[in-house]
């Protein structure tokens, strides 16, 4: 996906296809019935989770925006003239009033959680990537062993090239990052080789024999 007026870098396409189609799952259209998905995700996020307000907004103008991107063809505002950008679409609508009313009470809430309790020691997380080599898929086993010790975005686990940036070194296979490769690479260029652990290199064997 390329806009005329693009400043940086496009994704690699295996990635921008994996997030229309996640994008189109969330809005099948922008009529106003497919909002439900979304409302029912900040309802679970509200009820279950018991996120803060400010999260819920967040959550909320992360959908407005995906929205935006997806029926700007159907939109004929023209804010030149006083009209409120995107206003003529039903899903746009819809999240605008749920999330002023997320911004209303983020004003008044007090804090939910202790941030404290939201991270894993890291030998507990050890023993998850443990447990999952024992009991998931090798696809699952695989990346959480990477993860464990090259704990990088998931885009680097999802564009990973046999040969290009997974390269096999010795007893070990490095991440290797060009500047197009990476979030920040236009900034910092080349990237220093991500090194795999050598335990995971069995399993790495293991799933590419596959």
């Amino acid at each position: 996906v390329k806009r005329p007026s693009q400043q940086e870098r496009r994704v690699a396409k295996v990635t921008a296809d994996k997030y229309l189609d996640i994008a189109r799952a969330v809005f099948p259209s922008s009529k106003r019935g497919d909002v439900e998905m979304p409302f029912q995700y900040v309802q679970w996020l509200v009820t279950e989770r018991k996120v803060a307000a400010t999260y819920e907004l967040t959550n909320l103008r992360v959908m407005i925006n995906l929205a935006k991107f997806l029926f700007d063809d159907e939109s004929s505002t023209n804010p030149a003239e006083g009209d409120l950008p995107y206003s003529d679409i039903d899903v746009i609508r819809l999240l605008r009033q749920m999330a002023n009313d997320a911004k209303a009470r983020s004003k008044v809430a007090r804090p939910v959680s202790d941030v404290n309790h939201k991270w894993l020691e890291w030998e507990e997380f050890l023993n998850v990537v443990e447990t999952l080599r024992r009991e998931c898929s090798p696809r699952t086993k695989t990346v959480f062993s990477i993860l464990s010790c090259v704990p990088d975005r998931q885009r680097t686990i999802r564009e990973l090239q046999l040969g290009k940036t997974l390269q096999r070194k010795g007893d070990n296979y490095v991440i290797v990052h060009g500047p197009e490769d990476y979030k920040t690479g236009n900034v910092y260029g080349d990237r220093p080789p991500l090194v795999i652990a050598s335990w995971v290199t069995l399993v790495l064997e293991e799933f590419i024999q596959r």
